[in-house]
This record gives structure tokens, C-alpha cells and sequence, in this order.
């Protein structure tokens, strides 16, 4: 009598044929959970009101030169509005010659819009180009 090994068989295509354990109502849930989740987070992202600032009407005024100190103060006036659907704090930036002279924050309630002026020094007597931006401070945590 002859002693026969039997080897897994295989498909026509080479593999071994395994098994396949039937995914369970757990995991169906646990997926189903998952994409819902990330679907609800896009959402909120999209549709949650968020404030949205706008600099308006810049203009800039400038002091005498101080021969003592051989400085002047230079002084943005602007309009922010706040576009957005809820009020929030706008954080902007004097920039002279691209560089930050002085940062302002104002609360600006939803739809709404103010004026106020930022100053800051200007270390020489020379001519410089001034400017203003918007910024997102770095958070605390």
C-alpha cells in the first residue's frame, strides 16, 4: 500500500485556497461608525459659523521726525468688518518695509465693522512703505 501526502490544493490560479472568516455585524458597525464620523466632522468644518475678517480704507499718517531720537510714529487708521457668521478677535500686523512694527487685536462682533488705528516707532528719518495684514495669532495650547 502505497502512503499518499496530500498537499493543500490549489486554484487554477496558483493560490491556496484559505478560508475566509465572514466579517461580522461588529465590524460592519465599527465601519459604518467611522465613516459617519468623518462625514459629520467634514460637515461641522463646512457649515459651522466662523468669523471671516476684512481690512478696509487704510490710511497712514505719520508724525515729524524727532531729531532728538531721530524717530517718528507712524499711524495706520482702517476699517475691519467681520464678514463672518460669529463675532471673533481679528489680530493684525503694522508692517514697516515688510517688517512687523507693532500688532493690534480687535473683537469685532458677526456682520459688523470698526475703525481704529495702529501705531508704532519708526527707528530713522528715512522713508519706508508701510502696510497692514491679518494674521493667525499661534494658539496657547
Amino acid at each position: 500500500m502505497e502512503d499518499k501526502t496530500e498537499f493543500p490544493r490549489r486554484s487554477a490560479s496558483g493560490e491556496t485556497s484559505v478560508s475566509k472568516k465572514p466579517a461580522s455585524a461588529s465590524d460592519d458597525m465599527l465601519a459604518l461608525s467611522v465613516v459617519a464620523a468623518l462625514v459629520l466632522l467634514i460637515l461641522l468644518v463646512t457649515f459651522l459659523p466662523r468669523p471671516a475678517f476684512q481690512i478696509d480704507r487704510v490710511e497712514y499718517g505719520t508724525t515729524a521726525c524727532d531729531p532728538a531720537s531721530h524717530s517718528y510714529q507712524v499711524t495706520a487708521s482702517m476699517t475691519i468688518r467681520n464678514v463672518g457668521g460669529v463675532g471673533g478677535v481679528a489680530s493684525v500686523h503694522l508692517l514697516v518695509d515688510g517688517h512687523i512694527a507693532a500688532t493690534g487685536n480687535y473683537e469685532i462682533p458677526a456682520h459688523e465693522s470698526i475703525v481704529r488705528g495702529l501705531n508704532g516707532i519708526v527707528a530713522d528719518c528715512q522713508w519706508h512703505r508701510f502696510s497692514v495684514e491679518l494674521f493667525v495669532p499661534p494658539s496657547d495650547g
